[in-house]
């Protein structure tokens, strides 16, 4: 704080003045604001030189808008047709001509015919009754053996010799105990149909033969029947006993599942030959019992 005197010229007192520090810092009112540091002059000119972003129209905003949901649009629209199943259009009943074909059957069910077709005739050359069962080896061997002797060109006519001859063979057959079958198919057999040699002589000259052979296999039921059959291969034996009646007593030693050609045949007992020679008299009588079934112009053989 300052101080100082002042006189009073009038009545010569001496005033004191007190000058406070307080009061004189604070500005003036006359004085005015105080001015800050001017701008920079430089940094207002870069400012004033930039570049301004140009403004998007409003026109192009919504354009590009809805160009965006026109393209949505269309990829659901997509989408969806791929998920929704094709429609196929409705099918118009044309008539259709259709060339006629000979219908080809199927190898299952042939196979089951001549099945049905080879029980039957093992209960011609029989006398057996009792259901016969193939084992599938069997079944295929013999429709193998049909297809290729149903094929000869000399089996038609002899089929109708036999026919015409049946009676005959017949009678003399029952006079020895045999089926008139077995010995007809057996001639057929060992003649090839005709091919070697002429099947009615062959049945005649067969007949002692299987009439020997009957005392010692016997033909009353089917397996015996076909044991004669491949014996008959080997010729008339002994009296006392046959070569194959011979291997058949040290091989066997189950007659019910073992006494037959076809178990013979898997361990070799008896001869390929002689197996060939069954499997084709069966073949035959598949054949003759309806011979136009296989391509043969001929009644069917009924003795």
């Amino acid at each position: 704080m300052d101080q100082g005197e002042k006189r009073d010229g009038t009545n010569g007192k001496t005033r004191r003045i007190i000058v406070s520090d307080l009061i004189l810092d604070r500005p003036r009112k006359s004085e005015g604001r105080r001015l800050e540091n001017p701008p920079d002059t430089d940094s207002l000119k870069v400012t004033s030189k930039a570049p301004v972003p140009p403004r998007v129209r409003p026109s192009f905003l919504i354009a590009g808008l809805g160009g965006c949901l026109v393209l949505v649009l269309v990829v659901a629209v997509l989408a969806l047709k791929q998920r929704e199943p094709v429609k196929t259009k409705p099918q118009v009943n044309t008539p259709v001509v259709q060339a006629t074909e000979v219908p080809v059957p199927d190898q299952s069910e042939e196979s089951r015919r001549i099945e049905d077709d080879a029980k039957q005739v093992l209960r011609r050359i029989s006398r057996d009754s009792k259901p016969y069962s193939f084992s599938e080896s069997a079944i295929k061997d013999i429709q193998s053996r049909v297809h290729e002797l149903s094929a000869s060109p000399n089996l038609s006519d002899f089929l109708v010799r036999l026919q015409t001859n049946a009676g005959e063979i017949g009678v003399q057959s029952g006079k020895v105990g045999l089926q008139p079958s077995l010995v007809i198919l057996l001639a057929l057999a060992l003649t090839r149909g005709g091919e070697t040699g002429d099947p009615v002589k062959a049945a005649n000259r067969v007949l002692p033969l299987l009439t020997s052979l009957n005392k010692t296999f016997g033909s009353s039921e089917a397996d015996s029947c076909l044991i004669l059959i491949a014996a008959s291969h080997e010729g008339p034996g002994t009296k006392r006993s046959h070569p194959l009646l011979r291997r058949m007593n040290r091989a066997v030693t189950n007659p019910l599942t073992e006494r037959n050609v076809w178990y013979l045949h898997d361990h070799n007992i008896i001869s390929a030959d002689a197996y060939g020679l069954v499997v084709n008299t069966i073949a035959y009588g598949v054949i003759a019992r309806n011979p136009r079934q296989f391509g043969i112009q001929s009644d069917p053989l009924s003795f």
